[in-house]
């Protein structure tokens, strides 16, 4: 049983959750409503949406790309916005892009400052694995080749941004071109690819 103490509650929650967690996990910890309020109230913690609560001060407060997707497990960082957290833009997004599945609910979280986009199977999940977000917190998102083909399949991208990126892939050392063919062909850009890496090589 725990006692009213918020840090002792809060310090008890860290230890199995760490400093994002559930009502759910509230409640499998017998934490009540009452608990949950005092720890808010003394600034402890904060509601991000609903049913996350986050601890203030910790590396992933402040941090919406994780924990937006923290929220929305079907978000996938995509586009110019993944290849800013892989290092292949300094551009720093005004607002983070993410794909969802088609046919997601995106008006549930229309309030969030990002821009969604929609991809159908087998286009949606390909190409994911997982980078650091600038807080240093693990999210998913596309890969270099699959933001590579992304930027070029687009509307309103910067030219000197899909330029900048390819030429920095060309230039590093684990780049896999046959890999970014592969995807090319997969998303109908190959001759795009194949003229960008002409001129750029």
């Amino acid at each position: 049983m725990y006692k009213r103490d918020p840090h002792e509650i809060l310090e008890r929650l860290q230890e199995k959750y760490g400093d994002v967690f559930k009502t759910s996990d509230c409640a499998k910890e017998h934490v009540t409503y009452d608990q949950l309020m005092r720890m808010i109230d003394e600034y402890l913690i904060y509601q991000y949406d609903r049913g996350l609560y986050v601890t203030k001060g910790s590396k992933e407060d402040g941090d919406d790309v994780y924990l937006f997707q923290k929220t929305h497990e079907k978000a996938i960082v995509s586009g110019v916005s993944a290849l800013f957290l892989h290092g292949f833009s300094e551009q720093m997004p005004y607002k983070y892009e993410f794909t969802f599945p088609q046919g997601y609910n995106v008006h549930a979280v229309k309030d969030k400052p990002f821009v969604y986009k929609y991809a159908s199977e087998p286009y949606y999940d390909f190409g994911v694995t997982e980078v650091d977000t600038i807080y240093g917190n693990t999210v998913k998102a596309y890969d270099l080749e699959r933001c590579l083909c992304d930027i070029v399949r687009g509307k309103g991208i910067d030219l000197q941004i899909t330029t900048q990126a390819y030429k920095s892939y060309c230039q590093y050392p684990e780049r896999d071109f046959p890999k970014l063919m592969n995807y090319a062909k997969k998303l109908h850009v190959e001759q795009t690819v194949r003229r960008y890496l002409e001129v750029l090589q």
